[in-house]
């Protein structure tokens, strides 16, 4: 009887704003040699993007259980979490078409 009392008052879990990510979908995972939190490796600068890696497919999703916020995504040959995970957009026909016009020097 005490817990209901006590989990009553409790706030309740956020959910999480980031777009969902399924299997097949093209992601980018952060590359802790640049993005470190101390020292040497945190003169990463944004604007430069050196701190994300090539484009990879998610391969498989491993669900920790119903609801659990821990779910890992198999990229690049190892599992990682979603917060070191960018989902990249597809590239739409009319965009791929324009690029393909573009004369190149």
């Amino acid at each position: 009887m005490l817990s209901l009392t006590f989990n009553k008052h409790r706030q309740k879990a956020v959910k999480y704003k980031a777009p969902e990510i399924k299997v097949g979908d093209k992601v980018r995972h952060s590359i802790k040699a640049v993005t470190g939190k101390y020292n040497d490796a945190l003169g990463y600068k944004s604007y430069r993007g050196k701190h994300w890696s090539q484009i990879y497919v998610v391969v498989k999703i491993n669900r920790a259980g119903v609801g659990h916020p821990l779910t890992r995504y198999y990229v690049g040959g190892q599992y990682r979490y979603r917060d070191e995970l960018l989902l990249v957009p597809e590239v739409d026909e009319a965009t791929a078409l324009e690029i393909a016009q573009r004369k190149f020097i």
